[in-house]
């Protein structure tokens, strides 16, 4: 009689619960209802089909993008000189104008490049006139050999949406020797 409770025992402490699930509120109610459901989903692929014909969708949505760039050359110079002669006295002039949402620049070997980006009402026009005028007022102070300092808009539309390049140099022979 011992060894019958042992093993009654254990199976009290290895039996597995049984997880009972519990249905969603709608399972029943789609059940019952197998019509309706359907003109709902039709009902919501047709607005979806409606929807996609009235949403103009193009590659470049027409989206002002309210920044200018101050770009200038200095050739045969390196990084940190071109950040300490050109970049930061751009930077130190151009954070006095309002309006700025972001002011942030790249130096590299040659070249300085000041990017700044305002809020979106703002008119660029006016704002590259403002810059021009502060890139001025500090330009006199960089050496002889510095290009002058160029304010570009940026235009997203303007770049190639992709560039295809052939994998064999031999194609780039052909194609040259065709337009030549």
């Amino acid at each position: 009689m011992a060894k019958n409770k042992k093993k009654n025992d254990l199976r009290e402490y290895t039996t597995v619960p049984e997880v009972v699930r519990k249905p969603s509120i709608s399972t029943p109610w789609v059940e019952n209802h197998k019509t309706g459901t359907a003109m709902i989903f039709l009902s919501l692929i047709l607005l979806g089909i409606i929807a996609f014909r009235f949403i103009p969708i193009s590659l470049f949505p027409e989206a002002p993008y309210p920044g200018l760039t101050v770009e200038t050359e200095y050739f045969g110079v390196g990084p940190e000189k071109i950040e300490e002669i050109i970049t930061k006295p751009i930077e130190e002039s151009v954070s006095t104008l309002g309006g700025i949402e972001h002011l942030f620049s790249v130096s590299e070997e040659g070249k300085s490049k000041v990017h700044i980006q305002f809020d979106q009402n703002a008119d660029l026009e006016i704002k590259s006139l403002e810059i021009r005028d502060k890139v001025e007022q500090v330009s006199y102070k960089f050496p002889r050999e510095t290009q002058k300092p160029i304010v570009l808009q940026y235009d997203p539309t303007q770049k190639p949406s992709f560039i295809i390049v052939p994998k064999k140099l031999r194609l780039l022979n052909i194609n040259r020797n065709n337009f030549v």
